[in-house]
């Protein structure tokens, strides 16, 4: 029964933070309360994902917008 628990909160933390636990936790008490914990244990890491993530988007955005006013400006070359 405890392992199926383990595996059903670690997969609520993949399924709404986006990355694997790196950390165990007893699984003795109430399950809402576990799954805090272990959000709480992993806080820092879940600012760092979410920054890179931020910046990652941000980039891609940044790199398509700018080929895309790049292209305004291309001569089309037609090939013989």
């Amino acid at each position: 029964m405890s392992e199926l628990r383990k595996k059903w909160i670690y997969s609520l933390f993949r399924k709404i933070f986006g990355f694997e636990p790196s950390y165990s936790i007893s699984l003795k008490g109430d399950a809402e309360e576990r799954f805090e914990i272990l959000a709480k244990m992993h806080r820092m890491k879940r600012v760092k994902w979410a920054l890179l993530n931020n910046q990652f988007v941000n980039t891609s955005k940044r790199i398509l917008l700018n080929n895309r006013f790049a292209n305004l400006f291309r001569k089309n070359k037609t090939y013989n």
